[in-house]
């Protein structure tokens, strides 16, 4: 099996049992809608973003899995940030 294909197989592995996602995902998520981070204690990174009021703090190493609630902070966030865009997109 080619390395791609391993790759596919394992993503697709992990969709079917829902296993957690691992934090350097979120991270990667939470950069890509333009989010900033700072340091905050120990392995603790704050999470904000101009047009949203309140910022998201994620604990954990890259490497580790993401807790359910870190998960569902930062799909929250993403959705109140396309919300936000939406709204001005109709003005």
């Amino acid at each position: 099996m080619c390395n791609v294909c391993g790759k596919i197989a394992v993503v697709k592995l992990k969709i079917r049992l829902n296993l957690p996602k691992k934090l350097r995902e979120l991270k990667a998520k939470l950069r890509k809608a333009g989010f900033t981070d700072r340091s905050g204690k120990g392995s603790h990174t704050v999470w904000s973003h101009p047009n949203l009021p309140y910022s998201i703090t994620l604990s954990g190493k890259d490497g580790e899995d993401a807790d359910r609630y870190q998960e569902k902070d930062v799909r929250n966030a993403l959705k109140d940030l396309q919300g936000l865009e939406e709204e001005d997109n109709k003005e």
